[in-house]
């Protein structure tokens, strides 16, 4: 319970900070007192629901956009069709502003979705088999989260001389297990990870497939 009040709590904050930017930067051009903030549909879309009715109070209206992928949501920002974004963590934001060249900036960070190990055919990491099929996500930095995160349970070991954000398969050293991986878009993983031995499914993507 601690931890949802503190990331509302800094939500309220952000997007309070966001309308007053909004309010300087553009005057009587936008609607003043109204923000359109892109979200992944959950858990992002939930918690800012949760703040709407009290930001209203403070005279600031917010419009919820949801977006089903992790590409659109910095585009969108970037063209100026929404005034914020909540979806991403930093490493992630950093390598698409650089490589779209988008000039978009952190206003404050909220909280971080973990990823998880999932599997519908086995029980445990044990049970395994030699020459798995293991699906993680296909961007740079969210793969090179999936694959410390199966360091961290013993299955891989990675290059030292490579940042975990950044590292790929090619960086994997020891592979016991010879495990084989299928690179796809985060979003597309849940749906079909059945397919696989084991999928990484970042957080948001977990929580809105249930």
């Amino acid at each position: 319970m601690k931890k949802q009040s503190k990331k509302i709590g800094s939500l309220i904050l952000i997007l309070v900070l966001v309308a007053g930017l909004l309010l300087t930067a553009c005057g009587k051009k936008k609607e003043e007192g109204k923000i359109v903030i892109g979200v992944s549909p959950a858990p992002h879309a939930d918690i800012v629901a949760q703040v709407v009715e009290e930001l209203a109070a403070q005279g600031v209206v917010v419009e919820i956009r949801e977006y089903s992928d992790y590409k659109t949501p910095n585009i969108a920002l970037s063209d100026k069709e929404i005034d914020a974004n909540y979806f991403q963590h930093i490493p992630y934001f950093a390598e698409e502003n650089s490589v779209g060249k988008f000039g978009l900036e952190i206003l404050g960070g909220i909280h971080i979705e973990p990823m998880g190990l999932f599997s519908t055919k086995h029980a445990s990491l044990a049970d395994l088999p030699d020459g798995a099929e293991i699906m993680v996500p296909n961007d740079t930095t969210n793969e090179g989260r999936a694959l410390l995160l199966l360091e961290e349970v013993g299955l891989i070991s990675l290059n030292s001389d490579i940042s975990a954000g950044t590292a790929t398969p090619k960086d994997i050293v020891d592979n016991p297990k010879n495990l084989k991986f299928t690179e796809l878009e985060a979003a597309l993983i849940p749906q079909s990870y059945q397919d696989a031995d084991a999928a990484v499914i970042n957080g948001n993507y977990a929580f809105e497939h249930g």
